[in-house]
């Protein structure tokens, strides 16, 4: 559930574009609200779902994954799951910045997106992709390797 008393830093803040902020925080919202499960890829690979035909399109949590569609939903990652937010929008890392963006502004966002950890990225679970993006809207680092 999104906290609503944590202040935020504000996109200017971030060097993000307002509406990529805004999906941003909506992906938090998703991730926190356990409504996006995590999908091991291992073990439930995107063709095993597609022949298995679930009644309902999903939408999972998997960090080594950018956007993988079928017709029985889409696994992402968190910049992912902000471009699925905007409609795929945001695909080009240039348009999730403002116009102003400084290169440290841009390093922090690719540091949320591709974590330097030790641990595969298949096995980072939607929590702790929660836990990364919250720490990047209200500090500007994911802090990933105090997560993972």
């Amino acid at each position: 559930m999104l906290d609503r008393t944590t202040t935020f830093l504000s996109a200017d803040v971030l060097g993000l574009h307002p509406d990529y902020y805004a999906a941003m925080v909506e992906a938090l919202r998703r991730l926190e609200s356990g409504s996006i499960p995590h999908a091991d890829t291992a073990k439930f690979p995107s063709s095993m779902r597609v022949r298995l035909g679930l009644a309902q399109p999903i939408v999972a949590f998997d960090m080594t994954t950018w956007s993988e569609s079928n017709r029985c939903g889409t696994v992402c990652c968190i910049g992912g799951l902000v471009d699925l937010i905007m409609a795929n929008r945001a695909f080009n890392f240039d348009m999730c910045y403002a116009e102003d963006a400084t290169s440290r502004q841009k390093r922090m966002l690719h540091d949320l997106y591709y974590p330097r950890v030790d641990k595969l990225y298949n096995l980072l679970t939607p929590e702790q992709g929660a836990r990364a993006l919250r720490n990047y809207l209200t500090t500007g680092h994911s802090n990933w390797e105090n997560i993972a």
